[in-house]
This record gives structure tokens, sequence and C-alpha cells, in this order.
């Protein structure tokens, strides 16, 4: 499925207006056009939305690992039970959303780098 600019631009325009509305202290998002500084502005707000996903992603997984070290050897002997079970698949879970974030934000930032070298 492809969508145009012209339709991520108007969701883009509508999503910015229902903020002003909602939550009139944001600061005013970029302008509306695709010239190459409302480009970068736009990736440095996906850049910062990324940062967030990431620190999220490490306080959720730190929150388990806190976990899994309380239980301690119970966690070794134990491991077939199912609260056991879920922790690890959590642990699992979390690692591979924390990667995905990773991921994402280096490359917005590779993007955001050769549109910031390129204007």
């Amino acid at each position: 499925m492809r969508i145009s600019l012209a339709a991520i631009g108007a969701g883009m325009a509508a999503l910015a207006s229902s903020r002003r509305l909602a939550f009139p202290q944001l600061r005013e998002p970029c302008t509306q056009t695709l010239d190459p500084e409302w480009r970068v502005c736009w990736w440095e707000e996906r850049a910062g939305r990324l940062r967030g996903r990431s620190a999220h992603h490490e306080e959720q997984l730190q929150g388990e690992y806190a976990e899994l070290r309380e239980l301690g050897d119970l966690a070794v002997k134990e491991a077939d039970v199912p609260p056991v079970q879920r922790l690890h698949w959590r642990i699992q879970d979390g690692e591979h959303a924390l990667n995905q974030a990773e991921v994402a934000l280096a490359l917005t930032e590779h993007r955001l780098d050769n549109l910031r070298e390129g204007a």
C-alpha cells in the first residue's frame, strides 16, 4: 500500500491542529511544507519520539531484570513454572523492543544527518 506525500501532509496537519486544540502549551509544530527545513524539523521530532520510546523500553527491561534478580536461585530452580517463564518471555520481548527502537533511532538519526548535510 502506497501513501502519498499529500496524504501524509494532510494527516500531519490534522494531528497538529488537534494537538494545538488539546494541548495549547505544546510548541508550534513544523510548518506544513516540504522544504528542507520542514523535513529536518519533522525528522528531529521523530528522533525525539524514538529517544523516548527507547528510554521507556530500557526502563521496562531494567525492571524485569531486577525482578529476575530478586527471584535469585529460585528462578533457576523453578524455570518451568509459568510465572518465571512469563518473566523470561517479557525480558525477551523487552530486549527485542529495545533493539528495534534503537535501530529505528539510528536510522532516523542517519537520515537526519543526511538531510542536514544536504540542507
